[in-house]
């Protein structure tokens, strides 16, 4: 319940600062590296959405919520929670937004784990306030002493406020 109230924090601190912010949805495969577990062995979905807001010229702070589960059993799903600082390395187009990012998360499921995960990617504004957005992310799970990675590929839209 804190970590919820945390997110919801996080997520309208954008009315406490006089810049941009950004919202996201996504889903994508993603592939379990080390699985010690058959449930979370193959390949899983991940679906989600997130916010962030601007606090530097280049820096951002997010979180973001969303489903995983395995593409065999659709009913199974888990919780994933994470709050990402973010960096954006714009040069150059105005279209083209690139970003690598590092936080911390909750996996829940009966129960709850902690996740670490880092990643990169791209948004591509097709528009003003509308574009694509591609992302490569790693949650790593620290599980029975053993570094399990989720690696996903993420697709998804992009929406940035602000004027």
């Amino acid at each position: 319940m804190i970590r919820l109230a945390v997110l919801a924090i996080l997520l309208t601190a954008g009315r406490c600062f006089g810049q941009h912010s950004n919202g996201y949805l996504f889903a994508g495969p993603v592939g379990v590296a080390n699985s010690i577990y058959t449930r979370w062995a193959g390949t899983l979905v991940h679906v989600g959405g997130g916010a962030e807001k601007s606090i530097g010229e280049h820096v951002t702070i997010g979180g973001e919520a969303g489903a995983l589960f395995p593409r065999s059993e659709l009913g199974r799903a888990a919780a994933l929670f994470s709050i990402n600082p973010a960096v954006y390395l714009r040069r150059g187009s105005p279209r083209l937004d690139p970003f690598v990012t590092g936080g911390v998360g909750v996996l829940t499921s009966g129960g709850a784990s902690f996740l670490w995960n880092i990643g990169g990617g791209v948004n591509y504004w097709v528009g003003r306030h509308v574009g694509v957005r591609l992302e490569l992310r790693d949650n790593v799970w620290p599980a029975e002493g053993i570094n399990m990675h989720l690696v996903g590929v993420r697709f998804g839209i992009a929406f940035r406020g602000g004027s």
